[in-house]
C-alpha cells in the first residue's frame, strides 16, 4: 500500500535533489522519497511546486505546458511500470527455474531416501538372516555338547562301575587265594603232624609192615 506524501515532501525531495545536482525526474523523486507515494501523486505535486505563481497559470500556454509536464510524467510513470512489471516477470522466470531446481533436487533426494530405506530394509533382512542361522548353529552345537557330556558321564561311570566291579573281583580272587593258601598250609600242618605221629609210634607212613 503507498504511504501518503505531501507537498512538503516533494519539495525537499526536489531541491536535494537539486542541491545534488540531479535530474528532479518523477522516478528521481520516486527514489529520494523511499518509495513513498504513486506516480499520479508525485505529478500533481511536482507540477504545483513547479508552476508559476502568476496568472500565465490560466492562459493557453500555461495549459499547454502543464499538459506537456503531465504527459511526459504519465510516460515516465507507464515506463517505470513497464519496468517494474519487467522486473517481475524476470523475477517469476527466475523464481520457476528455482523452483524446478528445487523440486529435482527434492526428487532426487526423495529417490536416494528410497534407495537408502530400501538397502536398509534388504540389510535388516539378511542381518536376521543371519542372525537366525548364528542361533540355529549355536543350538545345534550346545545340543551336541549336552548329548557329548552325557555319553562322556554315562562312560566314566560305567569306567568306575567297572574298575568298582574289578576290584570286587579282585578282592575276591584274592580272598580265595588267601584262603587256599591257608588251606593248604592248615593242611601240610595237620600232614606233618600225621607223620610225626606215625613216626612217633613206628608205623610207616606208606602203611607197609
Amino acid at each position: 500500500m503507498k504511504q501518503i506524501i505531501s507537498k512538503e515532501d516533494v519539495s525537499k525531495a526536489i531541491n536535494d535533489l537539486t542541491d545534488q545536482g540531479k535530474k528532479t525526474t518523477l522516478a528521481a523523486i520516486h527514489a529520494a522519497l523511499g518509495g513513498r507515494g504513486s506516480m499520479s501523486t508525485l505529478v500533481r505535486l511536482k507540477t504545483e511546486i513547479e508552476a508559476p505563481t502568476d496568472t500565465s497559470n490560466d492562459s493557453a500556454e500555461g495549459l499547454k505546458a502543464f499538459r506537456a509536464v503531465w504527459s511526459a510524467a504519465v510516460d515516465e510513470g507507464q515506463k517505470n511500470q513497464q519496468a517494474r512489471i519487467d522486473e517481475l516477470i524476470e523475477s517469476v522466470s527466475a523464481m520457476a527455474v528455482e523452483n524446478d531446481r528445487l523440486e529435482g533436487a527434492s526428487l532426487a533426494a526423495n529417490n536416494h531416501a528410497t534407495e537408502l530405506e530400501l538397502a536398509k530394509t534388504c540389510a535388516e533382512t539378511e542381518l536376521r538372516t543371519f542372525k537366525d542361522g548364528v542361533e540355529a548353529e549355536l543350538h545345534h552345537a550346545r545340543t551336541a555338547l549336552a548329548q557329548a557330556e552325557a555319553r562322556a558321564t554315562d562312560a566314566l561311570q560305567k569306567l568306575i562301575d567297572s574298575q568298582a566291579n574289578d576290584k570286587c573281583q579282585m578282592t575276591a580272587m584274592r580272598a580265595e587265594r588267601d584262603y587256599a593258601v591257608n588251606k593248604a598250609h592248615d593242611i601240610e600242618i595237620k600232614l606233618a603232624r600225621a607223620l610225626a605221629f606215625l613216626e612217633a609210634r613206628s608205623i610207616p607212613a606208606n602203611g607197609s609192615n
